[in-house]
């Protein structure tokens, strides 16, 4: 009988200890749990930072070629506005020899 009580008490004991362990477990896991919940929040908040700054990357993108094709229509007319100031400059060249010869001839006659 005596040794029926200790092997009940150790049996009790071992019990209580597993009963410990399990407790401490099930205390680790839902620790783990609510880290992981917070990483993974953090992370969808990360993830949503980055989507938002890749559509502002690709929003100023696009408005940096508008700009980059406007910039180019400016040089072409610059380009062409620099053609007609040339051709302009040979008119007036021409019509200030054409003046001078006139000229001379005026003073000739008289």
């Amino acid at each position: 009988n005596a040794a029926l009580n200790q092997d009940l008490a150790a049996a009790q004991q071992a019990g209580g200890e597993a009963n410990l362990q399990l407790k401490r477990l099930l205390q680790s896991s839902s620790d783990k749990e609510r880290e992981l919940k917070e990483k993974t929040a953090e992370y969808d908040a990360q993830s949503e930072q980055l989507k938002d700054a890749l559509l502002e990357a690709e929003k100023r993108r696009k408005e940096l070629e508008l700009l980059t094709e406007q910039l180019e229509d400016c040089k072409t007319q610059l380009q062409q506005q620099s053609l007609n100031l040339q051709r302009k400059e040979g008119d007036l060249s021409c019509m200030a020899m054409e003046l001078e010869a006139k000229s001379s001839t005026v003073a000739k006659l008289q």
